[in-house]
């Protein structure tokens, strides 16, 4: 893979695959670097390669790029995980198709709370917005105070339904 993106792969090493299975090959993450306004930035590649047959050949790509530390919430630390899970190497991407957004995660280091980044963060109950930088490098939450719930009251519809049964099946 030319992961310096110079065009040239006998600069590379091959790539090893870390699993492999009946149809499915898996690899990664795979270290690519870019070429930034300011820099290299650096990113990650999962790929599963999947061969049932000529005829019927994929290749996977999935994001392998994430940062994670903690963060502020409320004067208490909390675990932030922030994923590019759209795989297009930046990392405040919010949308209403869940397939475009980017998530976040905040909690307690292996038990956080996941969600899409969005205008809005839950954090321990309270709404937070969140400032992302689109290089993933900080996370900022500010307490949201002009968010206005309202309750409602809504009345459900109820129906009843009738089922012949036949008497002999009662026995």
């Amino acid at each position: 893979m030319d992961s310096d993106g110079d065009g040239h792969l006998n600069d590379e090493d091959a790539v090893e695959a870390y699993r492999i299975e009946q149809y499915y090959t898996y690899f990664g993450p795979v270290k690519i670097v870019f070429d930034g306004d300011d820099g290299s930035i650096v990113y990650h590649l999962n790929f599963r390669f999947y061969d049932y047959s000529e005829q019927n050949r994929r290749l996977y790509i999935y994001s392998g790029c994430w940062y994670e530390g903690d963060i502020t919430v409320a004067g208490t630390k909390k675990r932030c995980v922030l994923i590019d899970q759209n795989v297009n190497g930046t990392f405040d991407d919010k949308a209403i198709e869940a397939h475009k957004c980017d998530h976040i995660m905040i909690g307690r280091r292996n038990a956080p709370d996941a969600c899409y980044v969005g205008n809005y963060v839950d954090a321990d109950g309270a709404l937070y917005k969140p400032e992302i930088a689109r290089d993933g490098s900080y996370v900022i939450l500010t307490k949201a105070e002009d968010v206005k719930f309202e309750s409602k009251p809504y009345t459900v519809a109820t129906a009843s339904v009738k089922i012949p049964v036949a008497e002999a099946a009662l026995d």
